[in-house]
Parts: C-alpha cells; structure tokens; sequence
C-alpha cells in the first residue's frame, strides 16, 4: 500500500451527534490543516480552536478543535492530524470533501489501521485486535479483544519464536561448525522440543474457549416432549421467544434466544422433543435436533419432575451419540409439581423460577463464564481461525521434529521443521511476508476512519 500520499476520512459515524472528527495520515497531513483551519500552527497534542474554511470557496464551514500528531509519534507512525468539528451529516459530508479538495485522498477500510502495522505501529495480531475490539458483542469477547489488542498473544507468540529460534540457531552451528561445536546433547535437545511442543499445544487447545469468548457459546435444550423446555428457554431468554402448549410436539423447529453470563454471550437454543415414534413432521424437527448437537458447546438436557414424570430413553439414546469433549448438563423442570420424593441435582420450576438462579450459574461454570478459564501461558487464548490454523500447522511442524529425533533423522530436516514452526508463528504477528490478498481481507473488514 502506497504511503506517500495523505488519506483523509471520517473517523466517527455519520448523522446527528455531538462530535464529527476528521482524520488526516500522510505526509501532506499538516500543510492540508492549515489550508483548512488557517492560524499559527498548534503545537504537538495540543487542542487549539480555529475555523475550518473551504478551500475551494472561502466559506466558513465551521469552527472545531484541531491537534497534529507529528511522526512518528501517531497512530499510523506517519504525520497526522484531526479536526473535532460539531456532529452532523452534511457538516460531516462538507468535512471530508473540504478535505479532499485540499489534495487527500479518501482513505480505503482500515487504511489508517493498515499504515500503523506496516510502520511497524501495531503487529499484525494487535491490529486484529482492534477490529475486534470494535466489533465485540459480549463483556467476554470485550475482554478478548482488549487483550488480543494489548498485545497478549503478541508476547506469548515471541516468547515462543524466541526459543524456536534458538534451538534452530545451536542445530545450525552443529551442522555448519561441527568441529567448533561439539557433539550434540540428546537430551537436552528432547526436554527443549518436549517443553516448546507442551506450551504451544497449550495454546493451540484454548481456541475453544477463545471462540466462546469471542463468539458466545451455545447451548441447546433437549429433551423428551412437554418436560417444559419452551417454558424453561422462555424463562431464562426473559421473554416468551418459544411457544409454550400442552400438546407435546409443540416446538418442530429449533428457536434461539440470546442472554449473557457473567458477560459470555449465549445463544440458548429450544429444539424439538425427542421421542421413539413421533409423527412425520415432528421427526423432521428431531433429526434437526440431532444435527444442532454437533454445533452445541453444552447441552441441557431437560428430564420431568412431575409426579406421574415418564422415563425418557428416546433422549438418552440421542445424547450418546454426542461427540468428544461435549459436555451434558442434567437440570430436573417442574419442581412445583414434584411429590415429596423426588430429587434432582439441579431441580427447577420454570413457572415459579424457583432454581433458576442456580440454574444460571450452573450454566456459567460449565460454560468457564464464572472464572477466568484456561488457556496457554498466563491464560493467553487463541479467538481467531486464523491463528489457531497457524499454530496449528506450527504444533504439527514441532511433533515432526520430535518424531526426526526420535528416529534419529539428520539435524538438516530437524532444523527445516523448526523453521516451518517459526514461519508459521511469525505469520501470526505479520513478521514475514504475507499475501497482499490476505491483508486485504484482514484490513478490509476494518470500518473507514480506523
């Protein structure tokens, strides 16, 4: 991306408002604000108020708060500079036309963004981050982003490519240098791969929990026909979403809802009942129960304290076929209507919400909602595909290494893995380079103005 040029944009949304702020990046930056918003020239970070003219008329477009940010000590690492003017879309519009007329150009989606990574502002991780941060939806994936930002993952990944680099420059001295290096430690070399794999496995796992943090988790009601799973789902989304019937068989489609806990956003998901001879219809819905499973990240299976309760050997059944690592919560509806000898780990009544409560921090802690989770080195979570693909393929690239020397392979293709590991990191912070196609995409999914 060429960066000589100044590129100028709106760097708030546009329509009423109290503030409209007009961004300038480039090295044209300061001799377009004072063409703009003519007066002695502010010093650095220092808030002044001037008028903002149109150059291509004289007018007066309006008076605002201007600052410059010399380089390299900006956003973008380049010359900037803002103009805070009053909120409104068509003083927004005359803005950045006034702008442009004084000789930017508009910037492209996440330009400004893009600058700061290839000044060396932000790596590429951090930049990601900063979409993210904008685009989160939950506390949960707000405290992602905050962290991918502040350079979280930035640091757990250079800490690694700082070893890997290492252990790759002693294999390369006792290939090249034999004689000034000695013979090789075997078993340092095995503790050193054993330790790197470990702490990168560590790393790659958690992109289950990142995910969850950044996208919400979802969790899917089963269970067999009228054991209340639309009265529990509509109790616990807050609102009647699902359709509550005494005809069992009511629910046919899969209903979702949204709620959060402990700031982890859930979709609450109301399937089908499931039972061993339902109608045509009503076996449509229970296979696309069936297939929600799969997407599920907890299931709860909702079983009948009612007193004439019937067993339910049609969702047992279906919950065997759940895969690995899928978690099932068994939460007992109607308490209000259970005899005395009923019991149940964790009984609710969706109509008088006795044991909702309960129910919400069960929820939670199985979810990883009500602490802090796990994840690599110091709680460090993977939350993008793209890093967990890369680390991915690095954590491959360093069980070959340990399979090279377990064989005894040469030092030459032990050292290729090594590199192969480190290519793949470094492409996680954009320390090599990387497909413009690939910036693109990254960049382009940026608003304008950041």
């Amino acid at each position: 991306m060429d960066g000589r040029d100044t590129i100028a944009a709106l760097a708030t949304a546009t329509g009423p408002g109290a503030v409209t702020i007009l961004r300038l990046s480039g090295p044209g930056a300061f001799s377009i604000l004072a063409r703009l918003c003519p007066g002695p020239s502010p010093a650095p970070r220092e808030l002044v108020l001037r008028p903002v003219i149109d150059p291509a008329t004289g007018e007066l477009i309006d008076r605002a708060l201007v600052v410059r940010f010399p380089a390299p000590a900006s956003f973008t690492g380049e010359d900037v500079a803002e103009i805070q003017a009053h909120g409104g879309a068509l003083l927004a519009d005359a803005l950045l036309s006034a702008a442009l007329a004084a000789g930017a150009r508009a910037a492209r989606p996440g330009e400004f963004s893009r600058r700061a990574f290839e000044g060396g502002r932000l790596d590429l991780a951090q930049a990601e981050g900063l979409a993210e941060l904008i685009s989160a939806g939950s506390e949960a994936g707000l405290r992602a982003a905050r962290a991918l930002f502040g350079g979280e993952l930035s640091r757990e990944v250079g800490a690694l490519l700082e070893r890997l680099e290492g252990l790759q420059a002693r294999l390369e001295a006792l290939i090249d240098f034999p004689e000034q290096s000695g013979a090789l430690d075997e078993e340092a070399l095995a503790r050193d791969l054993a330790a790197l794999r470990a702490r990168l496995g560590a790393l790659h796992r958690s992109h289950a929990e990142g995910r969850r943090r950044r996208e919400g988790a979802r969790v899917l009601l089963v269970g067999a026909p009228n054991v209340g799973k639309s009265s529990l789902f509509n109790a616990l989304v807050g609102h009647a979403r699902a359709i509550v019937h005494a005809e069992p068989g009511t629910t046919r489609d899969a209903v979702e809802g949204r709620l959060e806990l402990h700031g982890l956003g859930v979709t609450l998901v109301d399937s089908a009942g499931v039972r061993e001879a339902p109608g045509e219809v009503e076996a449509e819905g229970v296979e696309r129960t069936r297939r929600a499973l799969e997407a599920a990240d907890l299931i709860l299976w909702v079983q009948d304290l009612g007193e004439e309760a019937p067993a339910d050997p049609a969702t047992a059944q279906l919950l065997g076929q759940v895969g690995e690592g899928q978690r099932i919560l068994p939460v007992g509806n109607k308490r209000d209507r259970a005899g005395e000898g009923a019991s149940h780990p964790l009984p609710v009544s969706a109509l008088t919400g006795e044991g909702l409560g309960a129910l919400r921090e069960a929820l939670a802690g199985a979810l990883g909602a009500a602490g802090e989770g796990s994840g690599g080195e110091a709680g460090v979570v993977l939350t993008l595909a793209r890093h967990e693909a890369a680390a991915g393929i690095a954590l491959e690239a360093l069980e070959q290494a340990e399979a090279l020397r377990a064989a005894g392979g040469g030092l030459d293709a032990l050292s290729e893995e090594l590199g192969e590991a480190r290519r793949q990191l470094a492409g996680i912070l954009g320390r090599i380079a990387l497909p413009e196609a690939l910036l693109d995409r990254i960049f382009g999914d940026f608003c304008l103005g950041k």
